[in-house]
């Protein structure tokens, strides 16, 4: 789940989905998988090493007072 905040929406157009979600995100998906085989990944002296198996996300913006 993701904040308004990380939409950039700031005000009145974040008030707009209160008590709602928004629940798909162009591209935050794909982010998440493929930040996540970096992460689990190794270092190499080439450079990261992903790791090898598949990886699915799902991201849904949400109403919060704050975003971390």
């Amino acid at each position: 789940m993701q904040s308004l905040s990380g939409a950039g929406l700031k005000g009145v157009p974040s008030m707009l989905i209160l008590d709602n979600i928004i629940p798909y995100i162009g591209g935050e998906d794909e982010k998440i998988e493929n930040e996540t085989l970096k992460i689990l990944g190794k270092m190499t002296r080439s450079g990261i090493e992903e790791e090898n198996f598949g990886v699915t996300a799902s991201c849904n913006r949400v109403m919060v007072l704050e975003g971390p």
